[in-house]
């Protein structure tokens, strides 16, 4: 019985392995192209659709009224929900 559930462990690792590398890669631009439709729509984010798009904790991002990231602003803008809004803007360039 021992042998066996050491085979099936075996195969499930070994299909993970395999999902793993036939997995495509992630997008590299998925974020920014998502602050861009979200600037360009003037979509007002939650708190946890920004922390979720920009890979921060929620917590670390109602320390800020504003802030820059990734040639955006991000400045807050009422509710969403029960959470803070944030809207998008972009850095102005010289």
């Amino acid at each position: 019985m021992v042998g066996l559930t050491l085979y099936l462990y075996w195969l499930t690792m070994s299909a993970d392995a395999i999902a793993q590398r036939i997995t495509p890669p992630a997008n590299p631009l998925a974020e920014l192209e998502a602050l861009e439709k979200a600037y360009e729509k003037r979509w007002i984010l939650s708190t946890s659709q920004l922390g979720s798009i920009l890979k921060l904790n929620s917590k670390t991002l109602i320390r800020y009224k504003s802030f820059e990231r990734h040639g955006f602003t991000f400045t807050r803008s009422g509710v969403v929900g029960a959470e803070i809004g944030w809207r998008v803007g972009k850095v102005e360039l010289d």
